[in-house]
């Protein structure tokens, strides 16, 4: 009798284990598809983190070669501005030791014009100089060329218009006195001689291009405006 109960308790005992065998088997396989799926959702944020980086990689990659390309052109650029620079600075020089020879000659040419303009006036005229024809007799100074005469006139012409250039921007940048501007003219600059000079000053007056300002200490050139029509 024992032994039939006995049986009946092993039976049910197997039964037990066999679900409880099921339950934790069950439970195992819950948590290996939690498991199964936390492994496909942090590969899937991995991949997308990978490719993220390999996009910003290559944008910043792009970036870096847009900056070397403009480092590569400015620095060409720079190059050639330098460049351009060095030969506008010696023209520039070239172009101020033309105008200072220049200048030179003019100054030489003028005094050399002004000696002869006085030698002959200070000559006495003789009688046998001419004839009663007309005729020039003796020895006495070559008649002057019209081709000459043509060159004298053009660069006492132009030599006029610089230092007339010169002096109206003297006054437009600094305020001088008629006797500084003299000064700076004639002593400083040698552009021309005194008389010469007042000659210049006398018509730029004449024309209503400077006139006379009292600062109260003293009295100052001064270019004067166009009056319009």
């Amino acid at each position: 009798m024992l032994g039939i109960f006995r049986k009946k308790d092993d039976g049910m005992m197997v039964v037990s284990m066999k679900h409880q065998l099921r339950e934790a088997f069950s439970n195992v396989n819950y948590d290996m598809d939690n498991v199964k799926q936390w492994v496909n959702h942090l590969a899937e944020k991995s991949q997308l983190m990978e490719d993220s980086h390999h996009a910003h990689k290559a944008s910043t990659q792009k970036d870096i070669d847009n900056i070397n390309l403009w480092i590569h052109y400015l620095n060409r650029h720079n190059q050639e501005l330098q460049k351009y620079i060095r030969e506008v600075t010696s023209n520039l020089l070239e172009l101020h030791k033309r105008d200072t020879e220049i200048m030179e000659r003019l100054k030489a040419l003028e005094i050399r014009s002004e000696s002869q303009i006085s030698k002959s006036v200070s000559e006495p005229v003789h009688d046998e100089v001419r004839t009663r024809s007309g005729l020039k007799s003796g020895t006495g100074p070559a008649k002057t060329t019209k081709f000459e005469e043509k060159i004298m006139f053009q660069l006492k012409s132009k030599r006029k218009e610089y230092i007339i250039g010169k002096i109206l921007d003297l006054i437009g940048a600094e305020s001088f006195s008629t006797k500084e501007l003299e000064e700076k003219i004639v002593k400083d600059m040698g552009l021309c001689g005194r008389t010469t000079f007042y000659d210049y000053l006398k018509e730029l007056r004449h024309k209503n291009m400077i006139g006379d300002k009292n600062t109260g200490s003293r009295k100052i050139v001064v270019e004067l405006s166009p009056v319009p029509n």
